[in-house]
């Protein structure tokens, strides 16, 4: 799509506009077949409630991390600053993030199986707890090559 615009992200929005065009499209086959959409969102239900105080405290930690990285930007820039102050504070949020990161996919890997098991357990699923355990030995041997 790239060599049909001369700026790339004409292409993009365009490829996004045809993307829901064509999404919408399906929509009159699905009426036909008695799919009825209802777009309201009720509050009141307690899944939705649950999700949401859940969702309160990572707000403010995404908060807070835009903030330090606002700050971070704006006295890098000041003129005071050697040059390159920017890049090192870019490059140690990388590699911070980048520990945080594999540390955050390993423990998520690791306790894969134990959710499972655990779900499997108090709804009575039977085998449940054997794919897990396949799938954490898959997963584990190959992220320990």
């Amino acid at each position: 799509m790239w060599r049909y615009f001369d700026k790339p992200a004409i292409g993009l929005a365009v490829a996004v506009l045809v993307g829901g065009a064509a999404v919408f499209s399906s929509v009159p086959s699905l009426v036909q077949k008695g799919m009825k959409f209802d777009f309201g969102i009720s509050f009141s239900h307690p899944g939705i409630r649950a999700v949401a105080a859940l969702m309160v405290p990572r707000f403010f930690g995404i908060g807070i991390g835009q903030i330090n990285f606002f700050v971070d930007t704006y006295f890098a820039n000041a003129a005071i600053m050697p040059r390159g102050s920017l890049t090192a504070l870019y490059v140690a949020d990388r590699v911070m993030e980048l520990v945080l990161g594999g540390y955050a996919i390993a423990v998520a890997t690791g306790d894969f199986a134990d959710d499972v098991r655990a779900s499997g357990a108090a709804d009575g699923l039977r085998g449940a707890h054997e794919d897990a355990d396949v799938f954490g030995r898959i997963v584990g041997r190959h992220s320990l090559r």
